[in-house]
């Protein structure tokens, strides 16, 4: 398996969305309104509320399975199979709780958050079938998991870049088609399609070599192992929750709808960015915990330091090519629905802290341990609440207050990193 193969394919699941990022914010902008546009990310921060009730179990189930993964002489062991069998079985039921979340908890609280909206914006029936498309594609996530903790990490990638492909065909074609925010989840529901289709020969595969495992742990017992992990992962996913939703949510509520809908078009950009650089190191974590589990520290430690150099720098110059765009083509229609210039430098440095929080962080959870609780539950708290009240009040200081907390944090994780690294 090769780790640059690995990384490629990781980067280009997101990179699709990147690269045809120009066409498909082209026609976002031309087809949704500021106000629109407020709705259409503001529906998926709304959505990703279900993480209150994932807490974070995918990633720790993800690096259980990657360290419970071994074969002998070429040859999956019968333990390892059988450690594995008792995950995804306590997967699959967690899971589907949280695909009741969705449709029983998440849908009504989109009613509530969007109460006092009196526009001209049709937002309802798209809402409720973008909560029922996510309840339903919920059930993926288990597969995914498993797959890529066994080293399949190709293969699910490969997948995701299609889907990312079908995805912004599908948000253009449904836009340019006058769909309005039924876009979300039509789009949605098609590329999950293909991501299903694509990666269900392995799954074929992966049933019928593990068809006479017989789960022996109940979901107790598995809930008692993944608990230490767990419980930490938990409250640092929870928080996660309020940290990478509250700027969206609090511009829809603090700022006029048009103005929320530009910020939050622009946070969106610069996210896009930051999650494809990002990707390039996080391709690696399943592979970086396989070699901590197998004592290949050295080698483990080198494939971070390669990937973590490779995606800030990627990201530096990304950012660098947006201000120059800007600058030479002001007029370019796209800049309208944006922020100016001066402001969206303050986004972009935001989330270069936050790659350089998330990189070092990430790292270190490869040796299964999750010692930033307390770091994280401070930015994931003050973060949103320095915007809210840098903002709130008239000062106007978008995100630069934010960065402020989250340097603080990065210094902190820093610290604690030294004693593992």
């Amino acid at each position: 398996m090769s780790f640059k193969e690995i990384s490629f394919y990781a980067a280009a699941s997101r990179g699709v969305k990147l690269l045809s990022g120009p066409v498909t914010l082209l026609f976002i902008s031309k087809y949704l309104s500021s106000e629109e546009i407020g709705f259409y990310y503001t529906f998926f921060s709304l959505i990703s509320i279900q993480q209150l009730a994932e807490l974070g179990l995918g990633h720790t189930l993800k690096q259980f399975i990657a360290h419970a993964y071994h074969e002998n002489e070429g040859s999956w062991s019968d333990k390892s199979k059988l450690e594995i069998k008792n995950y995804i079985i306590f997967g699959l039921k967690w899971f589907s709780v949280v695909s009741l979340f969705v449709l029983f908890f998440v849908g009504p609280l989109g009613f509530y958050f969007y109460a006092q909206y009196s526009g001209p914006v049709e937002w309802k029936l798209p809402w409720v079938l973008l909560v029922i498309v996510i309840s339903f594609t919920t059930f993926q996530l288990p597969f995914l998991i498993v797959l890529e903790a066994i080293q399949k990490q190709i293969v699910i990638y490969r997948a995701q870049t299609l889907s990312a492909l079908v995805n912004s065909i599908c948000i253009c074609f449904f836009l340019l088609n006058d769909f309005s925010l039924f876009t979300i989840a039509l789009s949605l529901l098609v590329s999950n399609i293909f991501l299903f289709l694509s990666i269900l020969p392995h799954l074929i595969k992966l049933h019928f070599s593990m068809k006479t495992v017989i789960g022996t742990s109940n979901f107790k017992e598995i809930f008692i192992q993944l608990w230490p992990l767990f419980s930490k992962v938990a409250i640092v996913w929870g928080c996660g929750v309020l940290f990478w939703n509250g700027f969206n949510l609090v511009s829809f509520k603090i700022f006029d709808a048009e103005f929320a809908g530009k910020l939050i078009f622009s946070i969106s950009l610069a996210r896009a960015g930051f999650g494809m650089a990002e990707s390039i190191l996080q391709a690696q974590t399943t592979v970086i915990a396989n070699k901590l589990a197998t004592g290949e520290k050295n080698v483990a430690k080198k494939i971070y330091e390669n990937y973590y150099l490779f995606s800030i720098l990627f990201l530096i110059l990304g950012y660098i090519f947006y201000i120059i765009v800007y600058i030479y083509f002001p007029s370019f229609y796209l800049f309208d629905k944006t922020v100016d210039v001066n402001s969206m430098i303050s986004i972009f440095i935001f989330f270069l802290i936050l790659l350089l929080l998330t990189s070092n962080n990430n790292y270190i959870r490869c040796f299964k341990v999750e010692p930033f609780v307390y770091v994280s539950l401070f930015h994931s708290i003050m973060v949103p609440l320095t915007f809210y009240y840098f903002n709130s009040f008239g000062y106007s200081l978008l995100l630069y207050p934010s960065c402020i907390v989250l340097f603080i944090s990065l210094l902190f994780s820093r610290k604690i990193a030294r004693k593992y690294i």
